[in-house]
């Protein structure tokens, strides 16, 4: 019986083939959606969101056609949970020189969004809008950067690790009901709260210091 012979295949060839054949064909696939579906989805609501969140959906909207920035913060960071945005507007006491009275005069007003990855169960990120008048400024900060952050109050007048810290456990108290967390940096919190509240949620935190930043492009690249 005649033997069949045949041309020898290179593995490594046959595998790089292959390779590029699965990524090159099967892409969205591999990323479970399309850059269009994650940019709409990106600006989805599970249920209608505030008016004033809304009206900053829109015009993030209107923003990712100049600087596309949906599927990669979504990528990254993750979703934003509209719906569970956390609002505050504080306002502050100021004395008016010609009628010699104290006024109340409206601060900066601020959106906290919860940033979850696809397929998880905690806040990754959170997105701060901060709003001036007509203006808006964003920024995107990740739940693992609140070391970034003064530990000791040396300047009031910015966000400390305690203060980020707290506010992502009120989102993921919003988005996922979880009330007790593991504290592991013992540089949070003080003596007497580690020692008697250790894994318990933290609700009370000065929400508006956390600032936004004043470049739009920082939300692409964070």
């Amino acid at each position: 019986m005649k033997k069949r012979t045949g041309s020898k295949r290179n593995p490594l060839l046959l595998f790089l083939f292959f390779s590029v054949l699965y990524y090159g064909c099967s892409k969205t696939d591999y990323y479970g959606l399309s850059k269009q579906e994650k940019t709409a989805k990106f600006f989805s609501a599970k249920t209608t969101p505030k008016p004033i969140v809304n009206e900053v959906i829109r015009k993030l909207r209107r923003k990712n056609l100049q600087y596309d920035f949906a599927a990669k913060v979504a990528d990254k960071a993750g979703y934003p949970v509209w719906d569970k945005a956390i609002l505050l507007q504080s306002k502050k006491k100021a004395t008016n020189l010609h009628s010699r009275t104290t006024e109340e005069t409206e601060e900066p007003f601020y959106i906290y969004t919860p940033l979850c990855l696809e397929n998880t169960d905690f806040v990754n990120a959170m997105l701060i809008t901060r709003i001036v008048d007509t203006t808006e400024n964003y920024k995107v900060v990740y739940a693992n950067e609140y070391d970034n952050y003064q530990f000791e109050n040396n300047d009031p007048n910015k966000a400390t690790a305690d203060e980020v810290a707290k506010l992502f456990m009120s989102l993921e108290l919003g988005v996922f009901d979880h009330k007790e967390f593991d504290i592991k940096d013992h540089r949070l919190f003080s003596e007497k709260d580690i020692a008697s509240n250790r894994n318990k949620y933290t609700p009370t935190v000065t929400l508006q210091r956390v600032e936004a930043s004043s470049s739009m492009i920082e939300i692409v690249v964070c």
